[in-house]
């Protein structure tokens, strides 16, 4: 999982259903690096990936360094 993957997740400690899509939009530096932050139905969460069940809709490639000489 990665900043701009379109993901759907469901906590692991209860079943549920899947959440509505949401976009990754920030990773947490360390020491806390598994923690997200998802935009979710026009609201900010924080999702941990051991404690949720998380299935990836759509990756975004991101390509850095490119020169368009």
């Amino acid at each position: 999982m990665k900043v701009g993957d379109l993901i759907r997740f469901m906590p692991n400690w209860v079943r549920t259903d899947w959440t509505n899509p949401a976009v990754v939009i920030e990773r947490y530096p360390p020491p806390d690096e598994e923690l997200w932050v998802v935009y979710r139905d026009g609201r900010k969460e924080v999702i941990e990936e051991k404690n949720y069940e998380i299935k990836l809709l759509s990756s975004v490639k991101c390509q850095e360094n490119v020169n368009n000489d």
